[in-house]
């Protein structure tokens, strides 16, 4: 049967007390078949680099076999450091490359395996720009190749040339005209000089052996280094790969904790919304038992009205004759007072609907306000994440480059390498040539020097090779120490690229939670809002309708009882009033109206206004902690960072202040790194300095860390060029005292360049190496690797803005006074000074002064323009 599957059924049956049993059960078998390759042997795929290309990579097989591709032996896909990947295998089993790049000119893998067997195929890519580059550095080698072998036969040719000459006219010179003499001694010579040629190629040949063992062992150590170099790469990608899978579980449970907080979030919206219904419902009931109450005195007055009116009648009927026209202009009145109280009434209706409408109205506003900051928040978080793929895109190109460099440097440096051992070669030859020829002219001498000359040679050989395994090994322990320190520099960058994720990361989150918060505080004073400015309109109504009845009042009861109503209208439209207030300037978050309201609500007193005016003192006390922590962190100073951040704990403001607070403890760490450092440097004795002094020729680790100390304190590189110079710098004594220095340094005073280039110093040294030189290094040394980070971290312009501001160690600006202006932050003035002081406040030249406090107060920096975008909230992340 060709059917690839085969169902056989077995049946077994029995039978037990007079009845038969069976049961049957199928089994289903497989028939499989090896794999095998369908797109014939060995193909080769052509492309150009930037397009797409695709590797078709057919088997056949049953079941169907999985495919899996490798590139140089290395599985794909292959993440790139910025998340991405240009090989994607298909469903059909083929490989798409797009982009292709250079690094594709290579050979790829395909496999297929369906548990019969196993097979592989290998196909070839051809990148059209990579063999343009091959074929041109190998037709370079060639010609290379081709002009230094000219050059070699055309200087034996010469040589040639040269020793018959000198032959001849040996054999014409000797013994006069004597040819038969002449000969046998040109003879012997000739022998001579032939034994001398073969110990010379003798000896050619042991150099060259020794050379290609020596090239032999150069390869053997390259090729380990190379394994090595293979092995740190699969170790790291594997490190990469658990860090994906950490970082795709950590993204999980975010999301998962984002949802769940969603949907806390969504429940005590719905629980605020129906608790805000209960109370207008409440309300709503409230004013309707009013409205009643107000109709059933209305009836009764009428009552009375109509009342009055009978016996008025009944009067009228007495005295008809005489009343009638009284009684007349009675009836009159009465109707218009009805007619007046209908269309009161309907004016009320109107009115009432009127207000529908518009609260309607601002309903819908308010909801496409919402949305429209939706949109423009997911738009800036799109633009955000661009921003930082550009970044991270920007970084991985230029670490290519720097990459690419390096090879090109080491690469030049071997070259350079090979061409001073050839020069040297040649340069050993033309002596010995040049031996050769004088002991042919002086042949006795030679003969007695022989044993001496060989000795001398055996020596020099035996120098010149130490002196090569010397500079060999300095050349090895120099790479390895410039590998070292790229290493440990990598390791460095890594361990700040880490740490600014983190921050990052915990940025992010403080940032959602103080939207979320400040969402919630914005909500919760709207709602204040709305229901302070239906309890002022409601309450203005009902005191127009008190000071309505106190008009029509007819009788004495009714005027007292239209003055009680009255009164009570009158202070709950003052309580309306205040509450208005507050929940204005509330809402608009305005320190200049906030505290007026609040002082104002708490000299009236008025009942029914506590808690507008606990939330108005709330959000005071709030603004008042972001400016000091906006202040602090702008002058750098530890002691005021941390007396803002009390400030904010101590208000409960952790969460609405989240991102503020998070960057100021960031900034304070650093302040406290480098403040412990310089403390250290300060504790250091004259007699532990002296150790450094005392050095005639000090190592270079000594030298390297003493010159970035100077070159971070702003001496120039010309004066340091020496240890003695830089001895002279640690004499100095008084403001020039070290100490002195680095007790006034801080990171703005650095020069940019000059932190740069001792970062690049200071990466070839170990900590553990530095300290175990000397106690007193190791603390210049920490004191110049945290200043130094710190420097490098501060964005440029934004040094510059400070350095002309002249704000740096001056004191953070005090919390904001009743107008909403902050001081300049210089302590107060006494007695004379003072009165000079306040002239000379009363007379800013051209208002600047006015201009400079009010810059600091809206987050600008004095001097700079007002379109200029405040300072980032946080300046110094890694």
């Amino acid at each position: 049967n060709e059917s690839r599957e085969h169902v056989f059924t077995c049946l077994t049956s029995n039978s037990y007390a007079g009845k038969e049993y069976s049961k049957a059960q199928d089994v289903t078998v497989v028939v499989g078949y090896p794999v095998e390759w369908r797109n014939g042997t060995w193909p080769v795929v052509e492309t150009k680099e930037k397009e797409s290309a695709v590797l078709m990579c057919e088997f056949s097989g049953t079941p169907t076999p999985a495919v899996t591709w490798k590139r140089n032996g290395v599985a794909l896909p292959i993440v790139k450091a910025d998340g991405t990947f240009n090989h994607v295998v298909q469903s059909d089993g083929a490989l798409l490359i797009s982009p292709v790049e250079t690094g594709d000119d290579t050979m790829f893998t395909c496999t297929g395996t369906n548990g019969f067997n196993s097979v592989s195929m290998e196909i070839q890519v051809l990148v059209a720009g990579a063999v343009v580059d091959a074929v041109l550095y190998s037709t370079l080698s060639i010609g290379l190749i081709f002009l230094l072998c000219l050059i070699i036969l055309i200087m034996i040719i010469l040589y040639k040339r040269s020793k018959r000459r000198k032959k001849v006219d040996i054999a014409v010179s000797v013994n006069g005209t004597d040819p038969v003499y002449a000969n046998e001694k040109a003879l012997e010579k000739l022998k001579k000089e032939e034994e001398e040629r073969k110990r010379a190629a003798e000896k050619a040949a042991r150099l060259a052996r020794e050379k290609e063992e020596r090239e032999r062992a150069e390869k053997e150590l390259q090729e380990k280094l190379e394994e090595q170099r293979r092995k740190e790469e699969e170790i790291l990608k594997q490190e990469e790969e658990a860090r994906r899978i950490l970082e795709e579980e950590r993204l999980k449970k975010e999301a998962a904790e984002m949802a769940r907080l969603e949907e806390e979030e969504r429940l005590r919206k719905e629980a605020e919304e129906k608790e805000r219904l209960e109370k207008e419902l409440a309300e709503r009931l409230r004013l309707e038992a009013e409205k009643k109450a107000r109709l059933e005195e209305e009836e009764r007055l009428r009552k009375e009205a109509e009342e009055k009116a009978r016996l008025e009648e009944e009067e009228r009927l007495r005295l008809e004759a005489e009343e009638k026209a009284r009684l007349e202009e009675e009836e009159r009145l009465r109707l218009e007072a009805e007619e007046k109280a209908r269309l009161e009434e309907e004016e009320r209706l109107r009115l009432e609907a009127e207000e529908k409408a518009r609260l309607e109205e601002e309903e819908r506003l308010r909801l496409e306000a919402e949305e429209k900051a939706r949109l423009e928040e997911e738009e800036r978080l799109r633009t955000e994440a661009e921003e930082k793929a550009r970044l991270e895109e920007e970084e991985r190109l230029r670490l290519e480059a720097e990459e690419r460099a390096r090879l090109e440097e080491e690469e030049r440096l071997r070259k350079e390498a090979e061409e001073r051992a050839r020069l040297e070669e040649e340069e050993r030859i033309r002596r010995e040539a040049e031996e050769a020829e004088l002991r042919r002219l002086e042949e006795e001498r030679r003969i007695q020097e022989e044993e001496e000359r060989i000795v001398e040679l055996q020596r020099r050989e035996l120098e010149e090779r130490l002196r090569r395994e010397e500079q060999e090994r300095i050349a090895r322990e120099q790479y390895e120490e410039n590998m070292e320190a790229e290493r440990r520099a990598a390791e460095k960058e890594a361990a700040r690229v880490a740490a600014a994720k983190a921050l990052e990361e915990e940025t992010c989150l403080a940032r959602a939670k103080e939207e979320a918060a400040t969402r919630r505080q914005i909500d919760t004073h709207k709602r204040n809002q709305e229901l302070a400015d239906r309890e002022f309109e409601a309450a203005k109504a009902a005191e127009i309708e008190a000071e309505s009845s106190v008009q029509n009042s007819k009788s004495d009861r009714e005027l007292e009882i239209a003055n009680r109503m009255r009164d009570g209208a009158l202070q709950r439209a003052q309580r309306a009033t205040i509450n208005k207030d507050l929940a204005d300037a509330t809402i608009q978050r305005d320190v200049k109206k906030l505290k007026p309201m609040i002082s104002k609500a708490e000299k009236k007193r008025v009942s029914g206004t506590e808690n507008y005016l606990l939330q108005a003192k709330k959000l005071y006390e709030q603004l008042q902690a972001a400016t000091q922590l906006k202040g602090a962190t702008f002058d750098r100073r530890i002691a005021d960072i941390e007396a803002a951040i009390h400030a904010i704990k101590k208000g409960g403001f952790e969460t609405l202040l989240a991102v503020e607070l998070l960057e100021a403890q960031v900034l304070l760490k650093k302040l406290q790194r480098i403040q412990r450092a310089a403390l250290e440097v300060q504790k250091l004795s004259q007699q532990t300095i002296a150790i450094l002094k005392s050095y005639n020729r000090p190592p270079d680790v000594v030298v390297q860390v003493m010159r970035s100390v100077f070159l971070l304190l702003g001496n120039k590189p010309s004066q340091l060029a020496t240890w003695p110079d830089i001895v002279i710098q640690l004499n100095k004594i008084g403001k020039d005292n070290t100490k002195r220095r680095i007790q006034t340094c801080t990171p703005e005073d650095i020069e940019y360049t000059h932190a740069k280039k001792v970062e690049l110093i200071l990466v070839k040294y170990d900590e553990e190496l530095v300290f175990d030189t000397t106690q007193a290094l190791g603390v210049f040394y920490n004191w110049a690797e945290c200043i130094a980070d710190e420097r490098l971290a501060l964005p440029e312009v934004l040094t510059e803005k400070h350095k002309s501001s002249g704000l740096f160690g001056a004191a953070r600006p005090p919390p904001l006074p009743e107008g909403g202006m902050v001081s300049s932050g210089t302590p107060p003035a006494t007695g004379k000074k003072k009165k000079q002081k306040e002239k000379k406040e009363e007379k800013p030249k051209n208002g600047k002064k006015k201009v400079k406090v009010a810059a600091i107060a809206a987050g600008l920096r004095p001097g700079a323009d007002k379109n200029m975008p405040p300072p980032p909230k946080f300046l110094h992340a890694d």
